[in-house]
């Protein structure tokens, strides 16, 4: 081996030279396990990491010998060359190793081969091993130095583990680039491609995923290096390595996997025409190509690519050999399998876990926590016999104070992330019950105190350091929670344990502002009585004034201007100032707004109350945007109505102060406002006619709606409304009707007394229902105008819930229902603006007619059907409008009628109001419909039908 100068060429003696120095390589790596193979009592053993680093130094040493020597020396023949290096790296078969001088003997053979073979594979030998398959100077072509490789690889993964000395190391990354050089297809170099035209990055399709297999082994034995790597910057390794750790080898849906195979299969054709052309001139199709077969795209780092079938099963077999997964999960730096649970999110189930924890051995300690709350959760977990062992696990664990705290906060938040999530969220309160050590009849039964979390976890000997993530997590829970008591568990505890710092307090009380001011279904559910203490009302207010008390501090830094539209800068006459978020300060107006009667801490109501609005009107705090400096409007119109709406009369002052004519005039149309202020807005009415009648007049757009709106409130024992009735154009005073109503006195506001209980809703009348509907579609989209629709929508909803309620109940149709659809099906049929209108409002016409498509009446279902199909009609050409459209077609296909003798009869007929008067109830429905799907509608229009179906009803009512 010390040769360094080339035999000349006539050497007769150069290639028995060569192979002989090959066999005395390998005879060496016998001879130093000779004292294992055949060991004397009398001698002491060497340490076996000794012996097996020196035939590893070997095989090294001959390998840089066959590729910087050898070659220039002996100049040896491909094939001896290749035999040369399979030998000296102990991979041919067992008859090359001793045919020569029968050495070792036949009995001590498979021990020698064994010993020799079972040595570390260093890392330079399978780097030298590429680098022969690249060298055009070697005669060791790609495929097959990238089969040997795999060979060697997989021969050192199968020698048992040794903690003392790693079997397959790598740590150079430039082995990824020396894998994929050895897959890529190169064209025949004397085929010259067009001028111009780029070949495309091409593979070899089973040698890409040889190498593949090969990089996962690397990976799996070699985690914090070539493993994290292949994790991070290899997509499809990534995917096969997620594979081997879940041990579930179905590749995942890949977004537009068919396109991207499309324009791969027309560049390899284009690829094989050109070299066609130069070559043999033959036509390339799909059915002709050779390359299509063998050839893919090679974007290694680009989107995972799916393997074949057959693939995936060589990667199974190759997982549960090697135990690729195992070495995987057993990575902590990285956590390959903490990212994967991360990765599939709170929501997705992971069966998956539960085998992997039932796999391991005694110890759980090597598993991530995560892993074993995941196995916790899972719904086959307490029939597994590992069961109570991770429990008791996972309890020591949160118990303990001499534990990790970091563990403890992983294990916490596990859980606490799972309270936010979509589903699944029963599951985490489940598991955090059975950690923080609830009994088993209690998680079962699933009763919710909150004592696990108000009482049990804050004992945990390490909850001052969880403290911080266990308020987030719960700050989000807040935000989808649905029921209520867990929701005013999670606020109590928020308000015990919350920080004093002002920006964890800023964020705590944003997300308790959008809580309260957009989940107002949640929140009535919350406080579903204003007339006793409310636990959740006294957490809201406890942070909230904190948070303002804090923010006022006069030693905190001044303010500096910003960019942001949320928030706004709050001044006081009294010197104190603060930065808010415009969101909180309506959050806690609207807390005023449930009185003190709803809550205990009457101190910190009442000074919250003094702070916003003060009984001195100079002292009224003031907002400016901190955007633009400008003033801004602290207290909008939604926020308005909804103070006038409650029992605080200091409120309800405030609301009525310096109110606009149109602001008056929407406000009074509004539902659920209690007496004693419907009387202060009616005064205050009056007021603004004496002070400017024109304006109050041109605010009125429906005179006959508003009189009929001031009777109403007159009829519920308000007063006041005179002066405005006046320029109505009613001359004589305002009267309650024949009903005995008691007139109730108006109330002095003025004064902190609590006014009398709310009266019940105001009920939709026959006169009012259409003004009503009608008003929905067409306001504007400002949001006072979107408050008062909200409002009016929900009483529209409850009426004709009430009204559908009666149907199945009485034989007469209700009255307010059957006006309600004449009037949608005479304006639908000739105004095409309210029907636009109607399809641009999804969110109040989807409700609707949910509510309406309910109708079962025969006298009045066709006339709905005729009301969807024109809706339908407008509803499909606009893309806001689908589930309008769902609706619709579902109701309009759940009725349609083939009875075709009726159809043949009615088809042309030009007479609808004869026809429909004729037909008896029980087929009314039945002929309307027909009518509806007959060609006659198409020459002769709806307004006939429309007028028909009108008249007849009206004629039965008066009947």
């Amino acid at each position: 081996m010390s040769q360094t100068e080339p035999l000349p060429r006539d050497c007769e003696f150069s290639q028995r030279a060569f192979s002989a120095t090959a066999d005395l390589i390998t005879l060496c790596m016998f001879l130093a396990t000779a004292t294992f193979a055949r060991p004397d009592k009398k001698d002491q053993l060497p340490t076996p990491e000794k012996m097996q680093l020196t035939v590893a130094g070997i095989q090294n040493d001959a390998v840089w010998w066959l590729q910087e020597t050898a070659i220039r020396i002996y100049r040896p023949s491909a094939t001896e060359f290749v035999h040369a290096l399979h030998k000296v790296l102990l991979m041919e078969q067992l008859d090359q190793y001793y045919k020569l001088d029968n050495w070792p003997p036949e009995n001590d053979r498979m021990q020698f081969m064994r010993l020799a073979s079972e040595v570390p594979l260093q890392q330079h030998i399978l780097l030298r091993v590429m680098m022969i398959g690249l060298s055009k100077e070697h005669p060791l072509p790609p495929p097959d130095a990238l089969e040997l490789a795999d060979q060697l690889v997989k021969r050192a993964a199968n020698i048992p583990p040794n903690d003392k000395m790693p079997m397959l190391m790598v740590d150079k990354m430039e082995i990824f680039d020396l894998v994929f050089n050895l897959c890529a297809y190169h064209h025949p170099e004397n085929i010259d491609l067009p001028v111009g035209y780029t070949p495309p990055t091409l593979a070899i399709t089973n040698l890409y995923w040889k190498g593949w297999g090969l990089l996962l082994v690397l990976c799996a034995h070699n985690p914090n290096t070539v493993g994290e790597e292949g994790w991070d910057n290899y997509p499809t390794l990534r995917t096969l390595m997620e594979m081997c750790i879940t041990n579930h080898f179905v590749f995942p849906p890949i977004p537009d996997e068919l396109q991207r195979l499309s324009v791969e299969k027309e560049a390899i054709l284009q690829f094989e025409t050109h070299l066609a052309a130069a070559s043999t001139k033959m036509e390339i199709t799909e059915q002709s190509s050779l390359l299509l077969s063998q050839l893919m795209s090679m974007d290694v780092k680009g989107d995972a690519r799916r393997p074949s079938p057959v693939v995936l099963e060589q990667l199974m077999a190759l997982n549960t050999s090697l135990r690729l997964g195992h070495l995987l999960c057993r990575s902590r730096q990285p956590d390959f399998l903490l990212g994967i649970i991360q990765h599939q999110g709170p929501s997705q189930s992971m069966p998956w876990l539960a085998d992997l924890v039932h796999s391991s051995d005694a110890s759980l300690s090597h598993l991530p926590v995560q892993c074993l709350c995941e196995f916790l959760l899972s719904s086959t977990a307490r029939q597994q016999q590992k069961y109570q062992q991770l429990l008791s696990h996972l309890q020591s664990i949160l118990s303990e104070a001499a534990q990790d705290p970091n563990i403890v906060c992983e294990i916490l938040d596990y859980f606490l992330r799972r309270l936010s999530a979509a589903r699944n969220r029963e599951q985490a309160i489940a598991g955090l019950k059975l950690v923080l050590g609830c009994g088993e009849e209690e998680v079962e039964e699933g009763r919710e105190d909150g004592s696990w979390l108000l009482k049990q976890l804050p004992l945990l000997p390490h909850f001052p350091e969880a403290r911080h993530q266990i308020v987030q997590a719960l700050r989000g829970a807040c935000l989808v929670e649905s029921d209520p008591i867990l929701v005013v568990s999670y606020l109590s505890f928020l308000a015990n344990h919350s920080s004093t710092d002002i920006t964890e307090m800023t964020d705590l009380v944003v997300d308790m502002a959008t809580l309260i001011v957009e989940r107002s279904t949640i929140i009535n559910a919350i406080i579903p009585s204003q007339d006793e203490p409310n636990a959740g009302l006294d957490a809201f207010l406890s942070m909230f004034h904190s948070y303002l008390v804090k923010a006022r501090e006069p030693e905190r830094e001044a303010y500096t201007w910003s960019e942001s539209q949320d928030q706004i800068l709050v001044t006081w006459p009294t010197g104190e100032q603060c930065t808010l978020f415009i969101l909180v300060v309506h959050a806690m107006v609207i807390i005023l707004t449930m009185g003190p009667q709803c809550v205990t801490l009457s101190a910190e109501y009442q000074q919250l109350l003094d702070i916003w609005f003060p009984l001195n009107k100079e002292n009224l705090p003031k907002a400016f945007l901190v955007d633009t400096s400008e003033e801004a409007l602290l207290i909008p119109d939604w926020l308005k109505l909804r103070m006038i709406r409650s029992r605080v009369p200091r409120l309800v002052n405030a609301a009525l102060t310096d109110l606009e004519p149109q602001q008056l005039i929407l406000f009074i149309q509004s539902f659920g406002i209690p007496v004693a202020s419907m009387s202060k807005l009616l005064e205050t009415l009056d007021q603004a006619v004496i002070a400017d009648e024109m304006a109050v007049a041109e605010a009125v757009q429906d005179k006959a709606y508003m009189i009929q709106l001031v009777e109403v409130q007159h009829r519920r024992g308000a007063v006041g409304g005179q002066i405005f009735a006046r320029i109505l154009g009613v001359q004589d005073p305002i009267r309650p009707s024949d009903s005995d109503v008691t007139a109730i006195s108006p109330v002095d506001i003025s004064t902190e007394v609590r006014p009398p209980d709310l009266p019940p809703p105001i009920q939709l009348t026959e006169t009012t229902v259409t003004s009503v509907v009608e008003q929905l579609f067409l306001m504007s989209e400002d949001s006072t105008d979107r408050l008062l629709s909200r409002e009016i929508f929900l009483t529209l909803q409850k009426t004709l819930s009430s009204e559908l309620s009666k149907c199945t109940k009485s034989k007469e149709t209700p009255r307010i229902l059957k006006v309600l659809v004449i009037f949608l099906m005479r304006r639908t049929s000739l105004d095409r603006n309210l029907v636009k209108a109607v399809v641009s409002r999804p969110n109040i016409a989807c409700p609707l007619f949910r509510l309406l498509t309910a109708v079962s009446r025969p006298d009045l279902l066709p006339m709905m059907l005729l009301i969807a199909r024109v809706v339908l009609a407008e509803a499909v050409r606009a893309p806001r409008a689908k589930p309008l459209v769902g609706i619709l077609k579902s109701f309009i296909q759940k009725h349609e009628n083939r009875d075709l003798s009726l159809m043949r009869a009615t088809a042309a007929s030009e007479n609808p109001e004869k026809m429909l008067g004729e037909t008896a109830l029980s087929r009314l429905e039945a002929t309307g419909r027909v009518l509806l799907e007959s060609q006659s509608l198409r020459v002769h229009g709806t307004q006939n039908l429309v007028q028909a179906l009108s008249t007849l009803l009206q004629t039965s009512d008066n009947r």
